[in-house]
C-alpha cells in the first residue's frame, strides 16, 4: 500500500542537508571533468563547474536504468564514487579557494538573494500542481516503487530529452520529497545569473553586473515562479545562457577553451529540452562564420572541439542517440520517420507564429507588457551602438544575429511560446544595462579627470 502523504514533505534540515552534499559532489566532480579535459577555468565560470559534475552523475544514473530499478542509493554510489575519484585533484589545486573567490566576487549577489530566501523556501516546498509537473517532469510514488527499468518503446514522455527529469527522480527516489527538485532547479537558475554578473563584471563594471542581477532575479516573478516549479524551462534557458556568453567570449578574447565550454553548456541544454535545439542551430551557425571573420577556422578543426563535443554527448546529447537507437528518429516523436504511428510535426497549435501580425504580442510578452522596458529597449540599443566601444557592439551584434538565425530555424516548424524563449529575455535584460555601463564608465572617467585637475 503507498500513502501518498509519506512522499510530501517542506524543506526541512534533512532535505537541505542531502541536496547541498549532492552538489558539493557536482562541484568536486565537475572540477575534476574540467581539469582532465587541460582546460583553465575561465573566472567568471568558476560557479558553473559543479553543472558538469551534476551532468556526469546523471549520465551514469541513466546508464543504470537500463538495468536496475529505481533505487534511492544509486544516486548515493555514483556520487560517492566519481566524489572519491575527483577530490584529490580537488584538494591538490586548493579549488574551493577558488570558489569561495567567486562566491566572494558574488557576495552583492548573495545578499540580494536573501530577500527573497524565504518565498523561495515555500514556493519549492509545494507540492506539484501543474498538470506537466505531475504529468512526466516528476515520477510518482507508483513508477518509482515498481518501473524496472526504462520503458522507451513507444512512450511519448520517456523519449523526450530528460537530463533534469532524471535529475527529479534521482533526487525523489533519495528524499522522498519533491522540496529538493524544485529547490536545485533554482540553484540552477541562481547560478547561471551569477555567472553572467561574475562575467559583466569583469569586463564592464560592478554596479551593471548588480543591476542586471536584480533585474533578473525580480523580472515580474517569471524566473521566481518557473525555477520553482517541475517544468525545465528555466534550466534549459540557464545552460544557454551560459553557453551563449562562453560563445561571446570566446570570439572576443580568441580563446578555444571558452568554445569548448560553449559546446557542453549547449550539450546539457539540449539534453533537458527539444526547445533548445534551435539555439544549438544557432550556435551552429554562427561559429564558423565567426571564426571566418576572425580568420580562425582551425579552431573547428582543433583537439578543444573534439572534446567539447564528446563531452557535450556524454552530458546531454545521448538521449538523441538513444532515439535514433530505439526509434529511429534522434528527435522522436517530431518530424522525420519513425518505427511507431505516433509520429507527429512540431505543433503550432499552442504557439503564435514568427510574423509581421504577431511582432507586437511577442515583442511585449518578452518585456511582460511593461510599458517602461519596451520603449527603453530600442533606447539601449540606439545609446550602445552611438557611444559604446567596439567590444560592446560587438556583444551586441553578435546577441542580434543569433536572436535573428533562432527565428529563421524555429519559424518555419513552430512559434513563439514564451517559457522557450526565456533566454530572450534574460538577453533583453542585459541589453537594457548596457547604457548604464556606459554612464558609468562616463562617470568614473569625469572622476578620474577631476581628481588628476586637483
Amino acid at each position: 500500500m503507498i500513502h501518498l502523504g509519506d512522499y510530501f514533505s517542506p524543506l526541512n534540515l534533512n532535505n537541505l542537508l542531502i541536496l547541498f552534499s549532492f552538489v558539493f559532489c557536482c562541484e568536486v566532480v565537475g572540477y575534476k571533468l574540467v581539469r582532465l579535459c587541460s582546460v583553465v577555468i575561465p573566472k567568471f565560470l568558476r560557479g558553473a563547474t559543479w553543472l558538469l559534475g551534476l551532468g556526469s552523475i546523471i549520465f551514469l544514473y541513466f546508464l543504470s536504468h537500463f538495468f536496475l530499478p529505481y533505487n534511492n542509493y544509486l544516486l548515493i554510489f555514483f556520487s560517492i564514487f566519481l566524489f572519491f575519484l575527483s577530490l584529490p585533484l580537488y584538494i591538490k589545486e586548493k579549488a574551493l579557494v577558488s570558489l569561495l573567490g567567486f562566491l566572494k566576487e558574488n557576495k552583492i549577489p548573495l545578499v540580494i538573494m536573501l530577500i527573497i530566501l524565504p518565498k523561495i523556501i515555500v514556493k519549492s516546498s509545494l507540492p506539484p500542481y501543474l498538470w506537466d509537473e505531475m504529468a512526466y517532469h516528476y515520477v510518482s510514488p507508483y513508477i518509482l516503487n515498481f518501473e524496472k527499468n526504462w520503458q522507451i518503446l513507444n512512450s511519448f514522455y520517456q523519449n523526450l530529452p530528460r537530463l533534469l527529469e532524471t535529475l527529479y527522480i534521482a533526487l525523489f527516489s533519495l528524499s522522498k520529497t519533491y522540496a529538493i527538485s524544485r529547490l536545485i532547479h533554482f540553484m540552477i537558475f541562481l547560478t547561471s545569473i551569477m555567472t553572467l554578473h561574475t562575467y559583466i563584471k569583469q569586463r564592464f563594471d560592478s554596479f551593471s553586473a548588480a543591476l542586471f542581477f536584480s533585474a533578473a532575479l525580480f523580472y515580474g516573478e517569471n524566473f521566481l515562479l518557473w525555477s520553482t516549479l517541475g517544468y525545465v524551462d528555466v534550466g534549459t534557458t540557464s545552460f544557454v545562457m551560459i553557453a551563449l556568453f562562453c560563445f561571446i567570449e570566446s570570439y572576443l578574447v580568441n580563446k578555444k577553451e571558452l568554445l569548448l565550454f560553449s559546446l557542453v553548456f549547449i550539450g546539457m541544454a539540449v539534453g533537458s529540452k527539444y526547445s533548445a535545439l534551435t539555439q544549438l542551430f544557432s550556435l551552429t551557425i554562427l561559429t564558423p562564420v565567426v571564426l571566418f571573420f576572425k580568420q580562425k577556422l582551425y579552431y573547428l578543426k582543433s583537439k578543444m572541439f573534439v572534446i567539447g563535443f564528446v563531452m557535450s554527448v556524454v552530458l546531454g546529447g545521448y538521449w538523441y542517440f538513444k532515439n535514433m537507437l530505439f526509434t529511429g528518429n534522434p528527435i522522436y516523436p517530431f518530424m522525420f520517420g519513425c518505427k511507431f504511428e505516433s509520429c507527429e510535426t512540431v505543433s503550432l497549435a499552442y504557439t503564435h507564429a514568427f510574423n509581421l501580425s504577431n511582432f507586437n504580442l511577442i515583442y511585449r510578452s518578452i518585456f511582460l507588457k511593461n510599458t517602461l522596458l519596451e520603449i527603453l529597449f530600442p533606447i539601449s540599443i540606439f545609446l550602445t551602438f552611438l557611444f559604446g566601444d567596439l567590444k560592446i557592439k560587438k556583444i551586441l551584434l553578435l546577441l542580434f544575429v543569433f536572436i535573428i538565425i533562432e527565428i529563421l530555424c524555429v519559424s518555419p516548424i513552430s512559434g513563439y511560446e514564451s517559457r522557450y524563449f526565456y533566454h530572450w529575455q534574460l538577453i533583453s535584460l542585459f541589453i537594457l544595462v548596457m547604457p548604464v555601463t556606459l554612464l558609468v564608465k562616463s562617470y568614473l572617467s569625469f572622476r578620474s579627470k577631476q581628481s588628476q585637475h586637483d
